[in-house]
């Protein structure tokens, strides 16, 4: 049961879960709601993921949706993963869950080593250290697959003028376009606007325009030019956007027609590929000093994931990580495998902030093509909002990305030591939204949500 599928596929797919025909149903988030006959286990794949997460329309986390199921039926649930969501490792640890821990592999082979690169004393070309570039010609050289994860798609994330050191940006978003040499189309991610090549900057009309940075189209280039001889496959969402190609790409991976690898995180998600060798990892920096307090957590487990598919059959696989800060704590758990020993470090810090999963968050978003209405709505929610003991507002500020798609975007915070007071806080204020004629009124004015424990605060 997935997107995928057309109504009819959909509606039989529903019905023979609900007939009991189905004694296996394999599905997305949204199979969490299903009916079915007589339904003995769930099971969460990779529960630490955060796609489980609606982020809009109807929010919810299916993760916990299931929990919730599988406690209303009193059936087991199974919350499957190598490196856990804090949340499910702190009900773990607690007691609250059984931890059920396998400490080896299926295939009984050694987890990988993992090696940094320090890219402070070793400049990177294209994105590929020469360190980088010898592991590579070393695990070639043995037969073996490379694969290099780079969680950037396109050619170059900046278009830069030389003269005036403006960079292109989308006339929608707060954001640089990113540059896809392949069609000569400069793109925004986050909106989805396309555009043609900027030949001249468009703020001097200077001429002297250079791509900076990589993306995974950069490197594939920079790839197949140093390895000549090899296969090179890029799988990404540019690559694989008609229907089945992504299965046609990770097929050709499986069967090791590909010399060399190279992906976003498509090819993070438990995908086994028996003749992979090394794993080279190209910018491992980008969670360590984010404003997102769950950045480091999830770069931990992006690393580990993506490790992981290294050395899964006969010889122990390598894995190499380029950074500019290899002195940094982090690494030290990384190159051991040591998620517990991350998770616990993580968890006193947490403790300390009353962050979650030790606190609750509820964020109030709002966005209007009108720079001052979303602020406007949120700071009258502030003023209106009566919080329970131990819940805090914050002030209503602008989102870090304030304008996307041509809107602007405000959020206001509530935190609470309990879910209770939170909970009670926001019902008081959703029945104030609708019937006071004010806040109404001010509320229909722009587009606004409410998101509980949010993931991402962007």
């Amino acid at each position: 049961m997935h997107s995928g599928l057309n109504d009819t596929e959909r509606h039989l797919a529903w019905w023979h879960a609900k007939q009991g025909n189905a004694k296996i149903v394999i599905g997305t988030r949204s199979s969490v709601f299903s009916s079915f006959a007589d339904l003995g286990l769930i099971i969460i794949d990779e529960e630490h993921d955060g796609s489980f997460k609606q982020q809009d329309g109807v929010r919810y986390q299916a993760r916990d949706v299931a929990t919730y199921r599988a406690k209303q039926q009193n059936i087991p649930i199974i919350l499957g993963s190598a490196t856990p969501s804090l949340e499910t490792f702190v009900n773990a640890e607690s007691g609250r869950y059984n931890l059920l821990s396998l400490t080896e592999r299926a295939t009984k082979v050694a987890l990988p080593t993992i090696e940094l690169i320090d890219l402070t004393r070793q400049p990177t070309n294209d994105g590929l250290s020469p360190g980088m570039l010898e592991a590579i010609k070393a695990t070639l050289s043995k037969d073996k697959q490379v694969m290099l994860f780079l969680n950037r798609r396109g050619y170059a994330p900046v278009l830069y003028c030389k003269d005036c050191k403006q960079a292109a940006k989308c006339h929608r978003c707060d954001s640089h376009l990113t540059l896809h040499r392949r069609v000569n189309r400069m793109r925004c991610h986050h909106c989805g606007y396309e555009g043609q090549l900027q030949t001249r900057c468009g703020a001097c009309n200077s001429a002297e325009m250079i791509d900076v940075g990589e993306g995974t189209q950069r490197v594939e280039d920079a790839i197949a030019l140093r390895f000549p001889e090899s296969t090179v496959l890029r799988i990404d969402r540019d690559s694989t956007s008609r229907k089945g190609e992504l299965a046609e790409v990770l097929e050709q991976a499986r069967s090791g027609k590909a010399d060399i690898l190279i992906g976003t995180q498509l090819i993070t998600k438990g995908h086994d590929f028996p003749n992979v060798g090394m794993v080279g990892i190209l910018e491992a920096d980008q969670g360590l000093y984010s404003t997102d307090f769950r950045a480091s957590e999830a770069l931990f487990q992006q690393i580990l994931q993506v490790s992981g598919r290294a050395g899964r059959r006969d010889d122990v696989g390598r894995v190499f990580i380029q950074t500019n800060f290899p002195e940094n704590p982090f690494f030290e758990k990384v190159i051991k495998h040591d998620f517990i020993g991350f998770a616990k470090d993580l968890m006193k810090e947490r403790k300390a902030a009353q962050f979650p999963p030790f606190g609750s968050f509820a964020l109030i978003r709002a966005e209007s093509p009108h720079q001052a209405q979303a602020l406007q709505f949120l700071r009258k929610a502030r003023h209106d909002i009566q919080p329970s003991d131990g819940v805090r507002l914050m002030d209503a500020v602008p989102a870090p990305m304030e304008r996307r798609a041509g809107r602007y975007r405000a959020q206001l915070l509530l935190c609470s030591h309990q879910r209770s007071a939170l909970n009670h806080t926001l019902a008081l204020w959703l029945h104030l939204i609708a019937t006071d004629k004010e806040a109404k009124k001010l509320a229909n004015s722009v587009r606004w949500s409410l998101d509980i424990d949010p993931l991402d605060h962007f």
